[in-house]
């Protein structure tokens, strides 16, 4: 029943299911994923969803997209996300 609701959803719907499922989305969780920024999404994203999950971001937004939102909101905050910056930088990117 879950996966047949979830396959109802948006791709970015589903991109904030997982993320309140996993406690890292609570503000926004009353909110229509038509209401959240992009930049938002994909940042929160990157920094917590699994890998599985990163495939559908980039199908939605673009590899390009979510590697300038990488640079600006996550490799630029230095020591704060070291360690998430190079494995995405290793992995992903």
């Amino acid at each position: 029943m879950r996966e047949k609701y979830l396959n109802s959803l948006s791709s970015k719907a589903q991109l904030v299911y997982y993320l309140n499922a996993t406690g890292r989305f609570w503000e926004y969780c009353n909110q229509a994923s038509d209401n959240i920024p992009d930049d938002l999404l994909i940042q929160k994203a990157l920094l917590y969803l699994e890998f599985e999950d990163m495939n559908q971001l980039f199908n939605l937004y673009g590899k390009d997209r979510c590697r300038q939102v990488f640079e600006q909101q996550i490799k630029s905050k230095g020591q704060y996300y070291s360690n998430i910056s190079f494995l995405l930088e290793a992995v992903v990117f």
